[in-house]
Order: C-alpha cells, then sequence, then structure tokens
C-alpha cells in the first residue's frame, strides 16, 4: 500500500493544483493505481504535522511516511515516484 499526503493550506492555488493532478493520474488508471491511498492535510488546521515535516511552504508531498517534494510539483514527478513504489 503506497499512501499519499498532500500538504497544503487553504487558498493555495498550487496546493490545489498538486491535488488535481494526483487525482487524475490515480482515476487515469485505477486498476495500476488500486494500492495507492491518497489524502489532503491543511496543515494550517494541523500544525503538528506542518512540524513533523518542518514545512514552511506549501505544497508538499508526503509518502509512506517520508516528505518527498516541496513546492509545485508537475504530474509526471508525482506519476514518476508512484511507478518506482509499486
Amino acid at each position: 500500500m503506497i499512501k499519499i499526503e498532500i500538504l497544503k493550506t487553504s487558498g493555495c492555488a498550487k496546493c490545489n493544483r498538486t491535488v488535481e493532478e494526483l487525482e487524475a493520474i490515480l482515476n487515469e488508471e485505477q486498476q495500476k493505481y488500486s494500492e495507492v491511498t491518497f489524502e489532503t492535510i491543511d496543515i494550517s488546521e494541523h500544525p503538528d504535522i506542518a512540524i513533523k515535516y518542518r514545512l514552511l511552504t506549501t505544497p508538499a508531498v508526503a509518502i509512506n511516511g517520508k516528505l518527498e517534494f516541496r513546492g509545485a510539483l508537475g504530474a509526471d514527478r508525482i506519476r514518476d515516484k508512484i511507478e518506482a513504489l509499486l
């Protein structure tokens, strides 16, 4: 199982784009990515998560409890990382 956390703040356009890109990736091949789950976490509502990952900016992406990306990223980088973990 691959667990992805999108760490965001409200009103962050890049955060929303990251969520949309991940949803599109997972929806395009549902069977292939059936072992992948994700959740979005607003770090302004969960400051303990921001502290855990030492975040000062968003978006950020943690996979299986490890911070993998900070800042805006494209769908290709997300897909490549998921593919490497499958």
